[in-house]
């Protein structure tokens, strides 16, 4: 990914601004974002097709241009306290950025005047909103963003690891503990990360979110779910599967959607009955 100003990009961004921001075929409604495919090389002596993947977000536009003001009306004030004075303790490159300064010649350096660089303000304004991902594999826009948006869920899942599974804190006496625990939790992540991607693309295809289709919520609805065990050896369940329970279910459970896959013989799904009898 890189931002839409660097000059690795912004030539390509200033080439199809205007073409692709408000066309609705080239929305990207799950991160409110439009985007286009532009195929260019990498570097001079690049052999290989390159797609610059550009994206324009009128939610990011409206974070950094409301960002540039915040931080153009701190420097203005910065430079009316610091006016006569030393700027040994100025930050003259970042001020000059968006000021222009005026210097003493001697070596205290005192600011004499300011005023604002309009033209560098408004350079910068021109690429609010744009960012890029650049992708060796032919994509669309969209698939290029849905994948990269998906490395995320790797370092969230690192994160759960310490507080889902409680790995912050392992509280054990020896290595062959330390082992099992790990492996357990190892499990569990596979488990959750699981959970997570299908309850994700659910959402993604049917673009309905319910407030029980997240992880914690599914985890708790689930475990109301309580099978038990009477004379015959089997399992039965203690009482019928809720209409939550069973949306839940379908969205894990693709076995008979993929034709693999058979229900277990040793669990018997009495809900039905239940649900007959009440």
């Amino acid at each position: 990914m890189v931002k839409g100003r660097k000059s690795l990009v912004s030539s390509l961004v200033l080439g199809v601004k205007g073409t692709f921001e408000d066309k609705s075929a080239n929305t990207i409604w799950e991160y409110a974002a439009n985007g286009t495919t532009v195929e260019a090389k990498l570097y001079g002596e690049d052999k290989k097709k390159r797609y610059f993947q550009i994206y324009y977000s009128a939610g990011k536009y409206v974070a950094k241009r409301s960002s540039l003001e915040t931080c153009g009306k701190k420097m203005e004030g910065t430079l009316d306290r610091m006016l006569g004075r030393k700027c040994d303790r100025l930050n003259l490159k970042a001020n000059s950025r968006f000021f222009d300064l005026t210097l003493s010649d001697d070596k205290d350096m005192v600011l004499l005047m300011y005023s604002k660089n309009y033209g560098a303000i408004d350079e910068y304004i021109r690429y609010c909103g744009y960012y890029c991902l650049i992708s060796s594999e032919k994509m669309t826009a969209r698939e290029a963003l849905l994948l990269y948006k998906s490395s995320d869920c790797s370092d969230k899942l690192f994160s759960a690891d310490k507080t889902f599974t409680g790995s912050n804190a392992e509280r054990i006496l020896s290595v062959e503990a330390l082992r099992s625990k790990i492996f357990i939790e190892f499990i569990a992540l596979i488990l959750r990360s699981r959970l997570y991607f299908a309850i994700n693309s659910h959402i993604l295809a049917t673009g309905r979110r319910p407030n029980y289709m997240n992880v914690v919520s599914a985890l708790g609805e689930l475990e109301k779910i309580e099978p038990i065990r009477i004379g015959d050896g089997a399992y039965h369940l203690d009482h019928a599967i809720t209409a939550r329970q069973k949306d839940i279910l379908s969205v894990i459970d693709n076995r008979n959607a993929k034709g693999g896959g058979k229900p277990d013989p040793d669990v018997r799904d009495d809900s039905t009955a239940e649900t007959k009898e009440a």
